[in-house]
């Protein structure tokens, strides 16, 4: 049961990563507000999954899903605050 509820939650991870992709290349000049709000979906997902990892390690002892917890925190750092800092360059904040 623990194998199918990761499947699931790896694929609402990736889906939520693909939305965030999708309303950056297609509503980032229209729509900033859609576009801040998949940012923060990607940070929430990014987080869920690092959250989620840390907790099946502890438990059960899979050391391989440190580097999973790795991989997510790298996108969450990277690209998320990358993003934002891109959204701040183009308002003149930064």
């Amino acid at each position: 049961m623990e194998h199918f509820s990761a499947k699931i939650l790896f694929w609402i991870v990736f889906s939520l990563q693909a939305i965030t992709a999708i309303c950056t290349a297609f509503f980032w000049p229209d729509n900033q507000l859609l576009w801040l709000a998949s940012v923060f979906i990607y940070i929430g997902a990014c987080l869920m999954m690092f959250r989620y990892g840390s907790t099946v390690a502890r438990l059960k002892k899979l050391y391989y899903l440190f580097t999973v917890i790795a991989v997510y925190f790298n996108w969450f750092l990277f690209g998320s605050l990358g993003s934002l800092l891109s959204y701040w360059t183009e308002q003149g904040l930064a």
